[in-house]
């Protein structure tokens, strides 16, 4: 053959592939736009309230070009957080019905599926997809996370402190101190049963987690009561004292209880107390032991001498009750209207507030009831609280 027929032959190949790459690529740019125009149908599906119409239309996108995926991500977290769980659940679970879904996309899917489980209530699927992916790298402490917010949930302790102790031992720091919220949990449901060495074992647990943990001195306390044993309840109120004081409150009708047998020492206890930043309700409690022993009298000097020390509306309320009680005439009517405007003034005051989000309220949650966070919530202190 000669030279010049080789010259037509590379030619010709020459031209096909420079006509076959403009075919596809007319071709690519055909299907774009196509893929395009759907995509501002879908969109206006969903911004004209059609939500079924655009989840078809998205879903029909998806199975043409899996490279659209991201955008199903996106629209699935849309509708869960618009409360609308069945169609984030429909879109999720359609992505991971693709047999050809790379393994990064269907890690997401699932992780997004059980958020979705978890958002409608449907706790038993979530907790599965969230326990068999929690064995992925990438997601497994954001499953962690949300294993711990289940089972906190539905009061599942045992399971929660499997968790949590998982996370301590893989280095994470605040891991410790809620861990030890979980044994104090299962502390109470051992002593609700009357299993007083199980509950001390936990509670010995939950203070070698966290040292300075005041609720499981008071739970210790509340044993302490029930096998009438004083050395164990006097050492429960010293380490509450020393772990925080301004907690000491949520002794006090324990210690009433105990102090009926054991009043001189109660009356010592409760002086320990304030002398290490009680608060107002502490100082009332020994106002009270005071008038019972001593009388009006003394216990108004009492007050007045803690007013001046540490200004508190209800110390002030406590005082100037007891000066109604023996005024006369248009004095105890002065009084009384001071008395009746105190009242209404401290029974809108918060008690307890979270120093995280300012949840308020008027007991304490060990869990902030509004961000979810363990010892958060405090005494309100200052005039208008302890």
């Amino acid at each position: 053959m000669t030279l010049s027929f080789w010259l037509w032959v590379l030619l010709a190949a020459a031209l096909g592939w420079v006509f076959g790459r403009r075919y596809d690529r007319h071709k690519q740019a055909r299907r774009s736009a196509e893929r395009a125009k759907r995509y501002f149908k879908g969109l206006s599906y969903v911004l004209n309230d059609q939500p079924d119409k655009a989840i078809d239309m998205f879903v029909e996108l998806v199975n043409v070009d899996p490279e659209t995926v991201d955008t199903h991500f996106a629209l699935g977290n849309l509708y869960r957080r618009r409360g609308e769980t069945e169609r984030a659940i429909r879109i999720h679970q359609n992505i991971l019905s693709r047999l050809l879904l790379p393994p990064a996309h269907r890690s997401h899917a699932q992780y997004e599926l059980g958020l979705d489980y978890f958002a409608a209530g449907i706790l038993d699927r979530a907790e599965e997809i969230f326990l068999d992916l929690q064995q992925d790298g990438v997601y497994r402490r954001s499953c962690q996370k949300e294993l711990l917010a289940l089972y906190q949930q539905t009061r599942e302790w045992d399971k929660a402190a499997n968790i949590a102790d998982a996370m301590r031992n893989e280095g994470a720091e605040d891991a410790a101190p809620m861990l030890a919220h979980f044994y104090c949990e299962l502390a109470e449901q051992a002593l609700a049963a009357n299993r007083f060495e199980l509950t001390r074992q936990r509670l010995q647990t939950a203070l070698e987690l966290d040292d300075k943990s005041v609720r499981a001195s008071l739970v210790a306390a509340r044993v302490a009561i029930a096998e009438q044993d004083d050395a164990a309840f006097e050492a429960s109120l010293q380490r509450m004292l020393q772990q925080d004081a301004t907690l000491f409150v949520e002794v006090l009708a324990l210690l009433e209880i105990w102090g009926k047998q054991h009043a001189e020492r109660e009356r010592q206890l409760l002086n320990e107390a304030i002398a290490a930043g009680a608060g107002a309700s502490v100082v009332l409690a020994l106002a009270e032991r005071i008038r019972a022993s001593d009388g009006d009298r003394a216990t108004g000097e009492y007050l007045i001498t803690q007013l001046k020390l540490r200004p508190s509306l209800r110390e002030l309320l406590k005082l100037v009750e007891l000066h109604v009680q023996h005024a006369q005439g248009s004095t105890r009517e002065s009084l009384a209207l001071l008395q009746d405007v105190l009242q209404r003034l401290v029974a809108k005051l918060p008690r307890y507030r979270c120093r995280r989000c300012g949840f308020q309220g008027k007991q304490l949650h060990w869990r902030c009831p509004s961000c979810k966070t363990w010892n958060s919530v405090r005494p309100v202190t200052g005039i208008e609280g302890e």
